[in-house]
């Protein structure tokens, strides 16, 4: 009886799979799900970064201060605004400053802040550079803001196998791809800020 019943409810389930509306929805909601994972390991990224430099004056010092970071976050950006805001103690809040000053929602943004901040050899700042990181980035900016749609800086920057103007596929196993690595990387993220 429980066999038939599981074979029943597959059964079901795969001809729904092949229905053109939920195939579509599916589709759908695969595409979302990769924005939902970025948008995830951006906070989580993004979080650490405003605490440490918050909670450590000599790191956002340093911050501040190295060539490195200067092209995303001039010391000079620094206003009277900020100081302002914050009662002219900013010494536990330069990590909401710096994020004020320059959001860190692009790529190169965070591998700067992250390697400034924690040095460019942890495990999780080699996979922040990694190749499946920035194929997440790309493909989170593709659906957010063409809604899928290859389009030829798409097509240059990722070799992805859609034509241009087609919409791009998300199938389960690139979703879970995706979202495996993310997971690896705040996983270890967490653990070296942990042990630190």
């Amino acid at each position: 009886m429980g066999d038939d019943l599981i074979e029943k409810t597959i059964s079901i389930l795969e001809q729904f799979a092949n229905d053109p509306v939920i195939s579509g929805s599916n589709l759908s909601t695969l595409r979302q799900s990769i924005v939902i994972v970025w948008s995830a390991t951006e906070s989580l990224i993004r979080d650490i970064i405003k605490i440490t430099l918050n909670s450590d004056l000599n790191k956002a010092i340093s911050f501040f201060e190295d060539q490195s970071t200067s092209s995303y976050w001039n010391k000079k950006q620094l206003s009277f605004e900020h100081l302002k805001s914050f009662m002219f103690d900013v010494s536990e809040k330069m990590g909401d400053i710096a994020l004020e000053i320059n959001p860190c929602s692009n790529l190169n943004a965070m591998i700067i802040a992250y390697s400034n901040i924690f040095g460019s050899n942890t495990k999780s700042s080699q996979t922040l550079r990694s190749s499946g990181m920035y194929r997440l980035y790309k493909l989170r900016n593709l659906i957010a803001h063409r809604n899928g749609i290859v389009d030829k800086k798409y097509k240059t920057e990722t070799s992805c196998g859609e034509d241009i103007g087609d919409r791009i596929q998300v199938l389960p196993d690139d979703f879970s791809e995706y979202f495996l690595q993310s997971k690896a990387f705040s996983e270890d993220l967490l653990r070296e800020v942990s042990n630190k």
